[in-house]
């Protein structure tokens, strides 16, 4: 047991690396804001600075699991592929992949959208204010959706 936690230590230290350099610039800025724009209260600060550290431990394992499981995986998926030394099969797979990640980016965006919508009606409603029917536009949120599905 030993043996495998010396091993992974590394690992876990490149990924807490990389997790902190995903939200370390978000934090900053919302911490930027709270103390100079919208003030908030000690008690929802520190609820927000757990979060972030919450968030941060969870992107290290996931990356560390999605790493130590998906890419030995890929890797021998991949060299499979390669020895057919067929190109309609090699085509067809590549299409199919590019084919599914496009399909998550639209699935993506479309949820980014819902959300975003959903949380401007509830604003709406804490404030009691009445909501008035508007539409937003959607290319933002294709964006958001592709890149994402391009980072995954």
């Amino acid at each position: 047991m030993d043996i495998i936690l010396r091993r992974s230590l590394p690992k876990l230290r490149e990924k807490l690396l990389e997790a902190l350099q995903a939200v370390l610039p978000i934090v900053a800025i919302v911490l930027v804001l709270c103390f100079s724009v919208a003030p908030v209260s000690p008690s929802i600060l520190l609820c927000f600075l757990l979060g972030a550290a919450m968030i941060v431990v969870g992107i290290m394992f996931f990356t560390l699991g999605a790493e130590m499981s998906m890419t030995p995986m890929g890797e021998r998926v991949g060299a499979v592929i390669t020895k057919s030394r067929k190109l309609p099969v090699i085509l067809g797979i590549g299409f199919l992949l590019g084919f599914l990640r496009g399909v998550a980016g639209l699935v993506l965006a479309l949820l980014l959208y819902c959300l975003f919508y959903l949380a401007i009606a509830a604003l709406h409603k804490i404030r009691r204010q009445e909501r008035p029917l508007e539409s937003y536009p959607f290319a933002p949120f294709l964006a958001a959706g592709f890149f994402t599905a391009y980072i995954i």
